[in-house]
């Protein structure tokens, strides 16, 4: 296959995924999709915002120890800003390609040496 035809399937799949990612919500009903979301007590969006958190602290507390490991010293808050990009990273990116890349391009940045 060419090189062309390859950037034009990817270009078309891409295109369907971005589609099918917005056009979801509608072909599921919306306005079900809103509603229901309204029955959801608050304290319910509070757990899993709070889950959410932890996780990321745990998460930015592990890649402080392996730092310290390597002897880089590094702020917690740098390390949890880290983790969090590097979490997003993964979610936007196809089959989350793009996160490794980030997070060994954000720890080098910060002077990690992987040598």
């Amino acid at each position: 296959m060419s090189r062309s035809r390859i950037h034009k399937a990817a270009l078309l799949l891409a295109v369907i995924g971005g589609g099918l990612a917005m056009a979801t919500p509608f072909l599921l009903g919306s306005h079900a999709l809103l509603a229901s979301l309204r029955a959801v007590p608050v304290s319910v969006f509070l757990v899993l915002a709070a889950s959410a958190a932890v996780s990321a602290v745990a998460k930015a507390g592990k890649l402080q120890l392996l730092q310290t490991a390597l002897n880089l010293r590094l702020r917690f808050a740098r390390t949890v800003a880290i983790t969090l990009v590097t979490d997003f990273a993964f979610l936007v990116s196809p089959l989350g390609a793009a996160g490794y890349g980030v997070n060994l391009g954000l720890l080098q940045r910060s002077g990690a040496s992987w040598a």
